[in-house]
């Protein structure tokens, strides 16, 4: 018997809201049904892009509909916990983008309404379908640079959205950017355990942190350390890195990340490639990964752990220790001090 159409709505129609409508064609099992946001033009926008039948600019009205089964929340991080326990409540499956809220104690609670109301509730951590990532996770486990290693990631650039790097509405890049590093840390090396951090504020519109370096040392003695500004001038960008390092070698996720890596052949076609460099003993080695749309995987996951009954691909709890590394990370950026984190979480809690 051929399984029912899940029915979507997109409540916010942003730019990772039309990442997502733009893959809704290509999802089997699910039809983009209506987009939602206060924003008419936004809205109708998006829905030309997509092909959806219908929009709408009150969610409220839309999560009452019989004819919705599910929603994509593509909204402001502050929003996340309002619409996502008010869509848990009228039985809708749920996919909340990253991160899952702003502290844990209102990712608890987008939890536990979805757990009483028996839906599935997913936060879309797009790293855990992306080819190169999964690729770089599977070549750490396997000892192919041994353990412990440590993850690097450098990224500065300014965004335009004033909301991102406001306290108490996305609370600045060292958790709604980094969350990205903390989750695939997690997925990769078990649970974090300790957080040093320090941060800065550098712009004059900023009230959170807009520029800091934290370091997470997780169970087995690996650990990520991440260096995020959103606070440089209009039209600047820094640098730019992503490696592993270990005591065996060196793990690039692009070729282009140096300039010595150009003498390697092209990939396949339809495979990119992560280049391990162990030196002297081991050389160099190209490791290729299909190439694949991650959102598009993201949303097919969600799509099938639906019509499946679950269990979630990326569930609440997995979002709320993503979270909890973040909060703990502005805890220590604000206090000075290490904070300890117990089974995954702030110690508080």
């Amino acid at each position: 018997m051929a399984r029912k159409t899940l029915r979507i709505a997109l409540i916010g129609a942003g730019t990772i809201g039309r990442t997502h409508a733009t893959r809704s064609a290509d999802v089997k099992g699910a039809k983009l049904q209506v987009v939602v946001d206060i924003d008419e033009t936004r809205a109708r926008a998006v829905q030309e892009t997509a092909g959806a039948p219908e929009r709408a600019a009150d969610y409220k009205e839309v999560l009452a509909r019989d004819d919705i089964d599910a929603v994509i929340i593509c909204l402001p991080t502050w929003l996340h916990e309002e619409v996502a326990v008010a869509a848990a409540e009228h039985g809708k499956h749920i996919l909340c983008e990253k991160p899952m809220a702003l502290d844990v104690a209102s990712a608890r609670r987008m939890h536990e309404a979805a757990r009483r109301a028996g839906v599935v509730l997913m936060i879309a951590q797009c790293r855990r379908f992306s080819q190169d990532w999964l690729k770089v996770r599977e070549l750490i486990r396997s000892g192919a640079i041994g353990r412990p290693a440590v993850i690097r990631t450098v990224r500065a650039l300014r965004l335009a959205e004033g909301w991102f790097v406001q306290e108490g509405k996305g609370n600045g890049p060292l958790l709604d950017g980094a969350v990205h590093d903390y989750d695939f840390a997690r997925y990769t090396f078990g649970e974090a355990t300790q957080v040093m951090a320090s941060g800065m504020t550098f712009r004059a519109d900023a009230t959170a942190v807009d520029t800091g370096t934290a370091i997470i040392r997780f169970e087995h003695g690996d650990e990520l350390v991440v260096s995020w500004s959103w606070g440089l001038p209009p039209g600047a960008r820094g640098g730019y890195l992503h490696d592993v390092i270990g005591p065996k070698g060196a793990i690039f996720f692009e070729r282009s990340t140096r300039p010595d890596f150009a003498r390697l052949p092209a990939p396949d076609a339809g495979c990119g490639a992560v280049v391990i460099d162990r030196g002297q003993a081991g050389g160099i080695e190209q490791v290729p990964y299909p190439l694949r749309d991650m959102y598009l995987d993201q949303l097919q996951a969600f799509v099938d752990a639906v019509h499946a009954g679950g269990p979630s691909p990326v569930d609440g709890i997995e979002g709320m220790k993503a979270v909890a590394i973040g909060q703990a990370v502005l805890e220590s950026a604000r206090t000075g001090r290490v904070v300890t984190l117990e089974r995954g979480l702030p110690s508080v809690c």
